[in-house]
């Protein structure tokens, strides 16, 4: 108590027990190491940068919007071989991506001059540019932000910018992708640092925007497209007849009725002593009780066998 100017800040739980580091502490240990020369240190674990970027890391942790949420991962990196113009330290959803070159992600990026770092809903560019190359990935991502913007408008309400004009002061084109990427964005100036509870604010309010997006992701893809082989016997179907004079047919379900959807995608395999996939086809309804028509009843070898109302599907061939 007597040399307050000499105590790190330090959280404090209601118990009293000292819990971390702030992270405004920590970012602000980061900001001056960078302002002092820390990018003249050879580059690797032996950096001051290393080990106040692990501080900040464990400080992040620590805050209630992050430890409460135990899907979350956070990961940072001051560069890659060599330093990073802009250094970064990220909290990604496991369900969504372990890893920032893909997916959504929140993500605190630095300026290239250190006068600031943006805590942003982003997005990731690596893998996007590795598939369309840099100029068309930029497109992608520009077109996904405004789509995932209309789905988070509750950030606007806490203070968050739903655009990309952030300004990381850097010339790398990482940097310009990050730009293209980004969702939401809230600027913290590093000679105005918000406390914890600030920033823990901040983070609860994106945290909570980006699990919902990820909820819906997560719900949408419990159940992916399946794909189907259904057999035709030549002995009783003369399928190579039905495959050349209809567009579509209707196919028996005798397994996996339950399982079956609208949508899904059938390879017809016609057995017997030429035996191969025949056709490629799209499943036009969910399972019914259904006739054959007219028109399919003639290529039934054994007609006895289509009649009558049966658990069908339509093929679209």
């Amino acid at each position: 108590q007597s040399c307050p100017n000499y105590l790190p800040e330090i959280e404090v739980m209601a118990n009293s027990k000292v819990v971390s580091e702030s992270l405004q502490s920590a970012l602000a240990e980061l900001f001056k190491v960078y302002r002092e020369g820390g990018l003249r240190e050879p580059f690797g674990g032996q950096s001051k940068i290393w080990s106040i970027f692990e501080k900040t890391k464990v400080a992040l942790e620590k805050l209630p919007a992050v430890s409460s949420r135990k899907e979350l991962l956070c990961s940072w990196s001051a560069g890659k071989g060599v330093w990073a113009a802009v250094p970064w330290l990220a909290i990604l959803d496991r369900r969504e991506t372990t890893s920032t070159q893909k997916g959504i992600y929140a993500v605190f990026l630095f300026r290239g001059d250190m006068s600031g770092v943006y805590l942003t809903l982003n997005q990731g560019v690596t893998e996007l540019n590795n598939e369309f190359g840099r100029r068309e990935a930029r497109e992608v991502l520009a077109k996904r932000a405004v789509e995932i913007r209309m789905k988070v408008p509750s950030l606007a309400n806490a203070g968050f910018k739903l655009d990309k004009e952030i300004s990381l002061n850097a010339d790398a084109q990482l940097a310009q992708d990050y730009e293209y990427g980004t969702i939401a964005h809230k600027l913290y100036l590093a000679d105005n640092l918000p406390t914890d509870t600030e920033i823990n604010a901040d983070l609860e309010a994106l945290l909570s925007a980006y699990q919902t997006l990820v909820d819906v992701r997560v719900s949408s893809n419990q159940r992916r497209p399946k794909f189907w082989i259904f057999q035709s016997n030549p002995k009783l179907y003369d399928t190579d007849g039905a495959l050349r004079d209809l567009k579509e047919l209707g196919w028996l379900v005798n397994q996996h009725a339950n399982e079956i959807r609208k949508g899904e995608r059938v390879f017809l395999w016609r057995s017997g002593n030429e035996s191969g996939i025949v056709a490629v086809a799209t499943v036009l309804t969910d399972p019914a009780m259904l006739e054959a028509p007219p028109e399919e009843r003639r290529f039934g070898v054994d007609p006895s066998k289509f009649e009558g109302p049966r658990l069908r599907v339509r093929l679209g061939i």
